[in-house]
């Protein structure tokens, strides 16, 4: 499916691919303050290399766990035609390839819009999160003391 040789650049590829479509999505671009947009801007420019090492190292066990679930899925003799549609020169292609439509325009359009409308939940829910939390732990200051004794809350805060 992912040729050893060209694997590390398929999902070097989609991974550059996401973070532009995330980065429209946020519209960067139109963060009004220069300093703010800078930093965005730097942070999403760094994160196809923070994402590549892990993708190096879960890429192996990604590819071997798909394959099981393949066999989890399918019956031996769908499987059996589904690796003859891989060995004609469409099939390969077509696994070769299939990442790559994530880039695609008009994919890309609808996965901004898309990740635009997800920020917004994402973003809402973190404050309503955080506002609950911040409530249980004023009326259990108790739970406050201990999480501190244990490093899992910032006493600055």
């Amino acid at each position: 499916m992912f040729p050893p040789e060209t694997r590390e650049q398929t999902f070097a590829k989609t991974i550059d691919d996401m973070v532009g479509q995330f980065r429209r999505a946020m519209k960067v671009d139109s963060v009004p303050d220069a300093g703010i947009r800078k930093i965005l801007n730097e942070q999403l420019d760094a994160m196809p290399s923070l994402l590549m090492p892990t993708v190096r190292e879960y890429l192996p066990q990604i590819l071997n766990a798909t394959a099981l679930a393949y066999t989890h899925e399918y019956f031996l003799d769908e499987l059996r035609h589904i690796r003859a549609f891989a060995e004609t020169p469409a099939g390969s292609r077509y696994l070769q390839t299939s990442m790559k439509l994530l880039g695609d325009p008009a994919v890309a359009k609808v996965n901004e819009a898309y990740l635009a409308a997800i920020q917004k939940i994402q973003l809402a829910e973190r404050d309503r999160m955080q506002a609950e939390i911040s409530d249980y732990l004023k009326k259990n200051p108790d739970v406050t003391a201990r999480l501190e004794g244990e490093g899992g809350v910032d006493s600055k805060e």
